[in-house]
């Protein structure tokens, strides 16, 4: 019925599908789907403000350095424009 398959050497093997079947339609015998849980913790609102300001000010910081990067050092154009 072609649920063992020869291998070569006196083995065989399990084909894929029996395999899952095997398994419970799982490709892993221990589940890997499940998501970590993240340690959070509370926070005042003015920190997170003044933290999300920082962020924004360090990301305009970034593209304007970028900016006169290329500004003297043009990206080169791809040949599919």
């Amino acid at each position: 019925r072609r649920l063992l398959v020869p291998r070569g050497g006196g083995s065989v093997v399990l084909p894929g599908e029996v395999g899952l079947v095997l398994r419970g339609g799982r490709t892993t015998t221990d589940r890997v789907d499940d998501v970590p849980t993240q340690p959070t913790g509370e926070r005042a609102a003015a920190m997170v403000d003044k933290v999300a300001a920082g962020a924004a000010v360090e990301a305009g910081r970034r593209v304007e350095l970028l900016l006169d990067h290329w500004g003297t050092h043009p990206p080169a154009a791809l040949r599919s424009g």
